[in-house]
């Protein structure tokens, strides 16, 4: 799993936009690539895929906040603020 595609995950359950590729960094980086193939092989601690998580923390969202607060972030913070934190990073 690239890190653009762990952070479109977190940043679509709030409804955000992803930043474009071209603010990723081409280099090599400690977070750019997740493999746990070999850590699950011997640990067996994953129980779950990133896409379920990402579902488990939109329903707690849900949950947690009222079933408007979500709809209600999507709505202001994605148009608003989403294309403001793109451009910064």
């Amino acid at each position: 799993m690239l890190y653009r595609d762990m952070l479109g995950g977190a940043l679509g359950v709030l409804g955000l936009p992803v930043p474009p590729a071209q603010k990723f960094s081409q280099r090599p980086y400690c977070t750019d690539w997740y493999d746990t193939s070999k850590s699950q092989e011997l640990l067996q601690f994953q129980r779950k895929t990133y896409a379920e998580f990402c579902e488990d923390l939109s329903r707690e969202f849900s949950r947690r906040y009222s079933p408007l607060f979500v709809p209600l972030m999507r709505w202001v913070v994605g148009p608003l603020f989403g294309r403001v934190i793109v451009r910064l990073f």
